[in-house]
């Protein structure tokens, strides 16, 4: 988990604008930019599997991606994301049935599942 904690923290700074220069333990990062920055902020979901993890990398992220049903998840996530900071809970939940995708204008595709 201190991967993702350390990606999230580099992440974070390129968004921020400027250069980065970083030696951590899972990570050595060198002068990186980012050339062309959004004119609004990225947020940056993570995905993690525990409370624990939730406490480390939620103050740097802007949302979490639940990949389990857990109704604590969302409490936990909360009191951990940064003071007065907005935040998204997002659920993945797992589908059973066939897939059937639909090409729509401009390239996108949409998806409908049957049983």
């Amino acid at each position: 988990m201190a991967e993702a904690a350390e990606t999230a923290g580099i992440n974070n700074a390129l968004v921020d604008g400027g250069y980065v220069d970083r030696e951590n333990t899972h990570f050595h990062v060198n002068s990186a930019s980012l050339w062309d920055l959004p004119d609004v902020w990225v947020p940056i979901g993570i995905a993690v599997p525990g409370r624990q993890s939730r406490e480390l990398v939620g103050p740097l992220g802007d949302g979490m991606m639940a990949i389990e049903p857990d109704r604590d998840l969302g409490t936990w996530w909360d009191a951990a994301t940064r003071p007065n900071a907005p935040s998204r809970e997002v659920a993945q939940l797992p589908i059973s049935g066939t897939a059937t995708w639909t090409p729509r204008p401009g390239g996108l595709r949409s998806c409908s599942v049957g049983a």
